[in-house]
């Protein structure tokens, strides 16, 4: 068996799955383990299960399905992939068409079904990429396509290691709000590899023998150009596109922070009334704990390079004092 902990998670599976570092040794016996068991054609859900979420988007096509008196869960994607999750018996079935691969079915397993699991978990995670800037975490929220994976991989490239690529799961201990590491990569699409690295075709790409889905990854290395372990959070960057040539920061009070901290919770769908409690008690800690601020920039990777530096130098500013 294979143990991984991406953002603090506990999983367990029979083949090594793509992307994810393995700890050595089988890990620890606690918390429990997700046994992630992939070849196993989920069942449908049944027709009295609720749809929690569906959406058009042609790069997902993602339904998923609840069904409360059994705490399992159904992820159907358009391109075939399926998975079900059980979370009485802490079990994820995962199957995929050929000619996808596993690497496909990581993919989202990585993302959507990493969320849910944080979530039955009782974590709060935030839809952020982080960076280590000093000693400190440094994360980027933002809705879809707000180029926290492109900001993050571009403050890499200047000597910051990535904590986490779109998932950002923290946790206070003795006050002090905590950034759990993901796992080495970042996803980026292939106009802002072109615009990091010169060549749109420079970077791997994510999914294997997809159709439609044309994204990227960067491999990161431990040690180097990814931080493996927790980082004390030092500040939040929301993103704010603007019209005008430039970047600019500036501070973000405490209430306006925590309505930008709800309103980038990760998988909102997923969220029932224990949730959002547990949501609302974390991000009211992390307004008043973290210092947030506004980043108001054109979206245009032209001006990447400048808004990478401005970011660095005000990160340094406010993290020195």
């Amino acid at each position: 068996m294979f143990t991984y902990r991406p953002y603090g998670l506990h999983l367990r599976a029979s083949v090594a799955l793509p992307g994810l570092s393995a700890e050595p040794g089988g890990g620890s016996a606690h918390p429990e383990p997700v046994m992630v068991r992939l070849g196993r054609p989920p069942q449908t859900p049944p027709s009295d299960a609720k749809l929690l979420h569906a959406t058009a988007h042609p790069d997902e096509g993602l339904r998923l399905w609840h069904d409360a008196a059994t705490s399992r869960y159904w992820h159907r994607y358009a391109d075939g992939t399926a998975f079900a999750s059980d979370g009485l018996r802490r079990t994820v079935d995962a199957s995929w068409p050929e000619p996808l691969t596993l690497a496909n079915a990581c993919t989202y397993f990585m993302g959507p079904i990493a969320g849910l699991w944080l979530r039955l978990d009782g974590a709060s995670p935030l839809h952020a990429s982080v960076v280590r800037i000093g000693d400190r975490a440094v994360a980027f929220a933002g809705a879809a396509s707000a180029g926290k994976s492109t900001l993050a991989a571009a403050l890499n490239q200047r000597g910051c290691p990535v904590l986490s690529d779109d998932i950002c799961v923290v946790q206070f201990i003795d006050g002090v709000p905590w950034v759990t590491p993901g796992y080495p990569r970042v996803n980026l699409w292939p106009e802002s590899g072109a615009a990091l690295f010169g060549d749109a075709r420079s970077l791997p790409a994510l999914v294997p023998r997809h159709a439609t889905f044309d994204k990227q990854y960067l491999q990161l290395e431990h040690d180097a150009t990814f931080e493996a372990a927790p980082c004390p959070l030092g500040a939040i960057y929301i993103g704010e596109p603007t019209d005008v040539d430039g970047a600019s920061v500036e501070a973000v009070g405490e209430p306006e922070a925590l309505r930008h901290l709800v309103g980038n919770a990760y998988a909102p769908y997923l969220l029932n009334r224990v949730m959002r409690a547990a949501d609302f008690s974390l991000f009211s800690q992390l307004a008043s704990a973290a210092p947030m601020r506004r980043l108001k920039a054109r979206r245009d990777l032209n001006q990447l390079d400048m808004l990478a530096d401005a970011v660095l130098a005000d990160a340094i500013a406010l993290l020195d004092r």
